[in-house]
């Protein structure tokens, strides 16, 4: 099954106001996704600018909800409690190019 994941940014003015403790989180969210890319299990993923603000946005693979939960549960940023958010949907239809 295919996730939407949608990570809510601490406040408003994130990520300008970025703090150290949040700078270090992120990178460590940028390595934990671009791993879980590279192993096939995401389509993609990347910071969007959005009328309410910056937020991150993913699309993902996981075998059902209990395991697409776990994947982001072990997202850093949510993992260190730093006062981000998320949303989590489940595509009830899914479209993309056949792999080679």
């Amino acid at each position: 099954m295919h996730y939407l994941f949608r990570l809510l940014p601490p406040r408003d003015t994130f990520p300008s106001d970025m703090t150290p403790t949040e700078a270090e989180a992120m990178q460590a969210h940028m390595a934990y996704w671009t791993r879980l890319m590279g192993e096939g299990r995401v389509s993609g993923f990347g910071p969007v600018a959005g009328d309410e603000g910056v937020y991150g946005l993913a699309v993902f693979e996981a075998p059902d909800d209990t395991a697409a939960e776990a994947v982001i549960a072990a997202d850093p940023v949510l993992a260190k409690s730093l006062g981000f958010g998320s949303v989590l949907h489940r595509f009830i239809g899914w479209n993309q190019p056949a792999r080679a």
